[in-house]
């Protein structure tokens, strides 16, 4: 199509579709990624050997049309490129910038963390095409041994990763392709009452940021990501509610938690830590503003001082899920306060009228969870610095 400033301001997704490429016509290359969330510019060349290169320009309504077509040009007259995918470092790292605007920030950390981590040391220097599927399969194998449901989120991302190089015509290998992942066993690990006393009590001897990132996953049964992602333009001590925007969800639904007394404190007492930052749970002594990382090492230290073994912090979520369900919380509030996908009739419900059912469900449960975690030796919804 030929280009206007309305025609892509006006631009959307179609209903069964993530995203779409859309050509200039004319353009020799030019066009424009519509995204759920973003609309991105790109120019699609071919480099000495013949293959197709993408090189993003830049992201609509920041990039304007005028200026995205004057970068294309330049980029048209720059000499042709050999192949920017030349090991699978190169791949990964081109994957991430293409596929960036259409995965949730959330998600965007993991891939991100499992290629840094895990892939791009083992194979990085390789050629894409010199990686056969033995040495994945060993190299899952391996990862296996300790760590299987990691192992088979490491085959799930790497499957990706080649089935995009796939279609951008980066490389025809596939070495992921007929590896199957290993069963996975459902867990249903509660924790007792005494281990969530002995875990919140084992705490109070952490940092004040990692302390309450365990308190406030304690507080509130959400999920790990959900908590790490807030961010202090969420917290809406005026309105009385955390607003986590559907971007930062598994649901893609918004969760607006009560700031009940509890959380209050919590965020008050975090609030000198802050300093510029934007996120909530961002290590203090630490210059980018980014989430917490080691939170294996943290996990490590709690289990060592609350003598509490076999847990997982997804654990904390299915426990204060069964803990609300024993004190008889209605389905609908228990969904809406746990940010869970809501279906069939319950899908009609007027969610913003449930704000008080929410604010005292989520009282009740933190008052039980005060005296779980009570005893004679320590204060019980403490946030001392």
């Amino acid at each position: 199509m030929r280009f206007t400033n309305e025609t892509i301001k006006n631009l959307e997704v179609p209903p069964n579709a993530t995203r779409i490429d859309i050509f200039e016509e004319g353009g020799e290359g030019f066009g424009i990624r519509v995204g759920r969330r973003k609309k991105v510019w790109f120019k699609l060349s071919r480099d000495t050997a013949g293959k197709k290169v993408r090189t993003t320009l830049g992201e609509y309504p920041k990039l304007s049309l005028k200026d995205a077509r004057k970068k294309a040009k330049a980029e048209a007259r720059r000499a042709p490129r050999a192949s920017e995918a030349r090991t699978f470092a190169d791949l990964a790292a081109l994957f991430m910038q293409d596929q960036l605007d259409d995965l949730r920030p959330n998600t965007a950390r993991e891939y991100k963390r499992v290629l840094d981590e895990e892939l791009i040391p083992r194979f990085g220097d390789q050629r894409p095409e010199k990686i056969t599927r033995i040495d994945v399969r060993a190299f899952l194998r391996e990862k296996a041994e300790k760590y299987p449901i990691q192992a088979n989120r490491i085959r799930s991302i790497a499957h990706r990763v080649f089935s995009w190089a796939a279609t951008e015509d980066l490389t025809t290998n596939h070495p992921v392709a007929g590896i199957v992942p290993r069963k996975e066993t459902k867990r249903d690990r509660v924790l007792r009452h005494e281990e969530l006393r002995s875990i919140w009590n084992a705490t109070a001897k952490e940092a004040p940021i990692t302390c309450s990132f365990m308190r406030a996953l304690m507080l509130t049964g959400l999920r790990r990501s959900e908590v790490l992602g807030a961010k202090w333009e969420h917290i809406d001590l005026e309105g009385g509610f955390w607003r986590i925007p559907s971007v930062a969800t598994k649901s893609r639904m918004r969760i607006d938690v009560p700031l009940t007394a509890a959380l209050r404190e919590l965020f008050r007492d975090l609030r000198p830590f802050a300093r510029d930052k934007t996120h909530v749970f961002s290590d203090f002594h630490q210059d980018d503003d980014k989430p917490l990382a080691g939170l294996s090492k943290f996990k490590a230290r709690i289990e060592e001082r609350s003598k509490t073994s076999d847990w997982r912090l997804h654990d904390i979520r299915r426990t204060v899920i069964t803990e609300l369900g024993n004190m008889g919380c209605p389905d609908e509030v228990k969904r809406l306060l746990l940010g869970h996908v809501i279906t069939g009739a319950l899908a009609n419900y007027d969610h913003s009228s449930m704000a008080i059912e929410k604010r005292e469900w989520l009282e009740r449960w933190q008052r039980k969870l005060a005296s779980i975690v009570a005893d004679k030796s320590a204060a019980v919804l403490s946030m001392a610095r």
